[in-house]
């Protein structure tokens, strides 16, 4: 679909859509309906490492881009902290790639 038949039919623009899966750790409740996936998950590192491949996670048959949100990758290596995944996929109609926004979560023992 073009950019402007999605923006005629959805009230906004694919960028500004791909631009806010990028960006906001939460989406808001008015772009929900325009998701086909949105939803949060805590893993441990361990975890996350063994899901982690070339930059993609696939989960629930998906593959997610990782986009580190507010952190680094080395994060998760050296520090022992919980992995936080917002995994978000908008309709096909925006023709956007699915994304996992990861960050730090509670650290937790030595």
């Amino acid at each position: 679909m073009l950019a402007s038949e999605a923006f005629a039919k959805h009230k906004i623009l694919p960028s500004t859509l791909h631009s806010m899966l990028l960006n906001r750790w939460v989406i808001p409740d008015s772009y929900l309906d325009i998701l086909e996936k949105y939803y949060l998950i805590t893993w441990n590192r361990y975890h996350f490492h063994d899901q982690l491949e070339n930059g993609i996670i696939e989960h629930q048959g998906t593959r997610y881009l990782v986009v580190y949100h507010e952190c680094k990758p080395a994060d998760f290596l050296r520090e022992r902290h919980e992995v936080w995944l917002s995994f978000r996929k908008a309709i096909d109609d925006f023709e956007i790639p699915a994304y996992v926004l990861v960050k730090k979560g509670r650290q937790y023992g030595a």
